[in-house]
């Protein structure tokens, strides 16, 4: 009878998509350093960066890059509008066209259009954003 060992299986870090909420895990890369993944569930380009440990040696969480809304298209100058809908309470982020700063969203209500300003060169980002489509609310 063969005897094999899984005494030491690979150290595995638990993620969650920022765009579908989807739970998934993967083998802890062995070396720090960003990383390019795709979310198993909505197929979500995902970015990862492990930093170093802590001097207490304690393991640094590894930090998930929030994803891109979309692109801004152009309304007038300084002015854009994203199409794609961002769900509530998820954070996303823009690149601003005007002077390729990343912009946070995060969206907090549905149904109105929200509004973003890049803090480097002030243009505004309009988007809007929907409730989570996999909530249990009533609709009516």
């Amino acid at each position: 009878m063969d005897k094999t060992s899984n005494s030491n299986p690979p150290a595995q870090l638990r993620l969650t998509c920022a765009t579908c909420g989807g739970h998934f895990r993967i083998i802890t890369p062995t070396r720090l350093g960003n990383y390019a993944l795709s979310c198993p569930h909505c197929n979500a380009q995902i970015k990862l960066r492990l930093t170093p440990k802590a001097k207490d040696d304690v393991l640094v969480k590894p930090r998930l890059v929030e994803p891109v809304l979309g692109e801004p298209l152009k309304v007038k100058d300084g002015v854009y509008v994203i199409r794609r809908r961002a769900i509530v309470f998820r954070p996303y982020k823009a690149i601003c066209p005007d002077c390729g700063n990343d912009i946070v969203l995060l969206p907090k209500q549905a149904g109105k259009l929200l509004t973003a300003k890049c803090n480097n060169c002030k243009s505004m980002i309009l988007y809007k954003a929907v409730e989570n489509p996999d909530s249990n609310a009533p609709v009516g």
